[in-house]
């Protein structure tokens, strides 16, 4: 997930990169959010780290 955090940062993108890139997080934390809602001890992890680094600000 940073990794992707990384890219968000990258000011060398398109407009149209950097949506694909906004399109592709949120589809893979949509997936994660539902592996959490269904117990996923990992995805549960994923989520409070996503949410950690969303408090901390860029």
């Amino acid at each position: 997930m940073s990794r992707v955090r990384w890219g968000l940062a990258t000011p060398a993108m398109t407009p149209q990169q950097r949506m694909a890139l906004n399109d592709a997080m949120a589809a893979v934390m949509a997936n994660i959010y539902a592996l959490a809602a269904n117990g996923d001890a990992r995805a549960v992890q994923a989520v409070k780290q996503h949410e950690k680094l969303q408090t901390q600000g860029r």
